[in-house]
C-alpha cells in the first residue's frame, strides 16, 4: 500500500532535509541554490531531492561512503593549508579522490519556459603554483592509483553540460540531469571499494597531530601512501 517502506523513508529524508534547512524547490533558483547547499555540506542524499531520479538514485546509494571520503579530503586538506604542506600534488589528488569537488556556485538565475528552465554552474577553477592537472596526472605516482577512484565520481554527468536542465515535477523543481550505465557501473565500483578507502582514511586523520614535526614531503608522502594501499 501507500504507507509502505519506502514511502516512510521518503518522509524521513524531507523531515531530515527540512530541519537541516532544506525546504521544497518552488523555483528553479531554488532548485539549484539547494543542490548547492547539499553538495557544499557532503549531504548527497539530500542532493538527490533536487534532481531526478536516475541521477538522485546514483547520489543516494553512494552517499554514506562518498560523504564520509569527502569528510576526509576536507580534514586533510585543512591541516595541510594550517601546516603550510599543501602543494600542486596533494591538491591533484585530494580533488580528484573527492566525489564532488565544491569549487562551483550557481550561474545567473535560471531562464524558465513554462515547466521548463535552463540554469548553469560555474566551475572555480583550483589554484596550481608549478603544473597543470593534465601534466599531474600523467605523473608515474597518480597513475600507481586506483583510477576508478580517483575520478570525481558524483560529477561524472554533470561536468559535460555546459547548461543544466530543470524541470517542474508537481510543484517542485528538479535539476534534470541523465545518468548512464558507464555512471552506474562506476558508481558500483565505488561502493564495492570505498569501505576499504573510508577505513584507512579514518585511521590517517584521527592519527594527523602525530605528523605535526614531518616535512611537506614527508607529510605529502604519508597520504600518498594510505591512498595506494587503499586500492
Amino acid at each position: 500500500g501507500w504507507f509502505n517502506k519506502d514511502t516512510l523513508w521518503g518522509i524521513f529524508d524531507k523531515g531530515v532535509a527540512t530541519a537541516t534547512g532544506y525546504g521544497p524547490a518552488k523555483t528553479p533558483v531554488e532548485a539549484m541554490d539547494y543542490f548547492h547547499k547539499a553538495i557544499q555540506d557532503r549531504k548527497y542524499n539530500i542532493a538527490a531531492n533536487y534532481t531526478t531520479k536516475e541521477y538522485g538514485a546514483q547520489l543516494k546509494r553512494a552517499h554514506p561512503g562518498a560523504s564520509a571520503i569527502g569528510a576526509h579530503a576536507d580534514s586533510i586538506r585543512s591541516f595541510a593549508k594550517e601546516k603550510g604542506f599543501m602543494n600542486d600534488r596533494l591538491t591533484y589528488a585530494l580533488n580528484q579522490l573527492d566525489p564532488f569537488p565544491r569549487n562551483f556556485k550557481p550561474g545567473p538565475a535560471p531562464v524558465v519556459v513554462g515547466d521548463k528552465a535552463t540554469g548553469t554552474f560555474i566551475w572555480e577553477p583550483l589554484k596550481y603554483d608549478t603544473a597543470t592537472p593534465a601534466a599531474l596526472g600523467a605523473e608515474g605516482t597518480f597513475k600507481d592509483f586506483d583510477q576508478r577512484m580517483f575520478q570525481s565520481l558524483l560529477i561524472q554527468p554533470i561536468v559535460p553540460l555546459l547548461k543544466i536542465d530543470l524541470v517542474k515535477e508537481g510543484e517542485e523543481w528538479k535539476l534534470n540531469i541523465p545518468s548512464n550505465p558507464v555512471f552506474e557501473a562506476n558508481v558500483t565500483y565505488f561502493m564495492d571499494k570505498q569501505k576499504a578507502y573510508n577505513t584507512a582514511l579514518n585511521g590517517f586523520v584521527t592519527d594527523m597531530n602525530r605528523l605535526r614535526n614531518v616535512t611537506k614531503s614527508e607529510f605529502e608522502s604519508e597520504v600518498f601512501r594510505v591512498l595506494k594501499e587503499s586500492k
